[in-house]
């Protein structure tokens, strides 16, 4: 039986907000959006917090519709989101705003095509809760260097509810030479060379190990990406296409022994 695997969620962080190190023009914000059509990306993680115009723009201009994870930071937000129609999910963009999920339920009952509630997790007590909660979709961090979340992703899977993963190059943290790695995080160097004799063995990028990793996760159902350019996208896509099943195990056994917990918020 061949494993269902995770499908891309396009994160809109980079898109014309201070969440980017590199700002892009609205013209290749659009090219990545083509993109994300033409290979079957429906959905987009959006935020308050990251101006979205330009997604919005571009479904105007194109009468292609995404569906939308809209995540907010307040009760205005929660209730503007909702009344738009423009979101199927709104998402609480802070844990810790937990409490408002009795609001987003009630808003929900009374706008028709709204459909799912979802919250963004870092700490494993807040994704416990919010499984009891009953939220439609909960997101969190997962990689190679932080597999903290493994139980509660069963469970959330158990439940019905959707997984979301995100980070799963630890905003390109695991993806740097070597020798560029941060002083603060210096300790991920000798696992990073363990990493890449896995890699080597069988003839595959650093890249593709980590995305293979999350894919083949049978709890996982999205990963979000965030990208800069349009190839950048198009190479995710390539590296997605036939999972290297023989290394994905010897980096599973890697990364249990590893238990970093590395976490760059944001």
């Amino acid at each position: 039986m061949v494993q269902k695997m995770a499908e891309f969620v396009l994160g809109t962080a980079n898109f014309n907000s201070d969440y980017s190190f590199k700002p892009m023009t609205k013209e290749e914000c659009f090219k990545i959006l083509d993109v994300a059509r033409e290979n079957g990306i429906h959905k987009l993680d959006t935020a308050t917090a990251y101006d979205d115009l330009w997604v919005f723009e571009y479904e105007q201009e194109t009468g292609h519709l995404f569906t939308i994870n809209h995540k907010v930071t307040t009760k205005e937000d929660i209730e503007d989101s909702i009344s738009s129609l423009e979101s199927q999910c709104v998402m609480l963009h802070d844990q810790n705003d937990i409490y408002n999920f009795k609001k987003m339920n009630e808003l929900a009952k009374i706008h028709e095509g709204y459909s799912y509630t979802g919250v963004s997790i870092y700490d494993n007590e807040n994704f416990y809760d919010a499984i009891k909660m009953g939220f439609d979709i909960i997101q969190f961090q997962y990689n190679i260097a932080d597999i903290r979340h493994s139980s509660n992703i069963g469970r959330a899977k158990q439940k019905g509810i959707v997984t979301q993963a995100r980070s799963a190059f630890l905003k390109g943290l695991l993806l740097m030479d070597i020798t560029s790695i941060p002083v603060q995080y210096s300790h991920l160097k000798p696992y990073l060379v363990e990493l890449d004799i896995i890699c080597v063995n069988n003839n595959i990028s650093r890249a593709k190990a980590c995305l293979d990793f999350v894919e083949l996760n049978k709890d996982i159902d999205e990963i979000v990406i965030g990208v800069d350019t349009a190839a950048q996208l198009l190479e995710l896509i390539e590296l997605k296409k036939e999972p290297n099943l023989a290394a994905y195990e010897e980096v599973k056994t890697l990364s249990n022994i590893w238990d970093l917990k590395l976490d760059l918020r944001g």
